[in-house]
């Protein structure tokens, strides 16, 4: 989509302004996106995403695999057909719903490997270690 503004963002995913801009920040840390003033807004930014060798071949692989399962699944079982796009729709949502459910997972382990470092870092700052 190229360069978005963090309003923008927040409009897209239905967070507000202090959890895009937390959300920005974190990432920016991360070095997955840099954001920038906005000439067109005094206090907004634009937010471009950087390019991540290793993230980015992880998702075109993802990409790959989900186009072509959800092709196959067509193809096998006639899904295109009118009389059986319900159940399409309903198979749709089964994969979103699986999607959604491995995404959480691993940002629940990504949260919880970070509070290792951080329990880590800690104890080494007050000599626990």
């Amino acid at each position: 989509l190229g360069p978005l503004s963090s309003g923008s963002i927040g409009d897209r995913v239905g967070l507000t302004r202090g959890s895009v801009s937390k959300l920005v920040g974190r990432l920016e840390e991360a070095g997955h996106v840099v954001a920038e003033p906005d000439p067109a807004h005094r206090q907004g930014h634009e937010v471009r995403l950087l390019a991540h060798d290793e993230r980015d071949r992880v998702l075109a692989a993802f990409r790959r695999q989900v186009r072509a399962t959800v092709r196959a699944a067509v193809a096998t079982y006639a899904l295109h057909r009118e009389d059986r796009l319900a159940i399409t729709a309903g198979l749709l949502l089964q994969v979103v719903h699986g999607l959604q459910i491995t995404v959480d997972r691993e940002t629940e382990r990504a949260w919880w490997d970070r509070a290792k470092v951080r329990r880590r870092r800690a104890r080494q700052a007050a000599g626990l270690d």
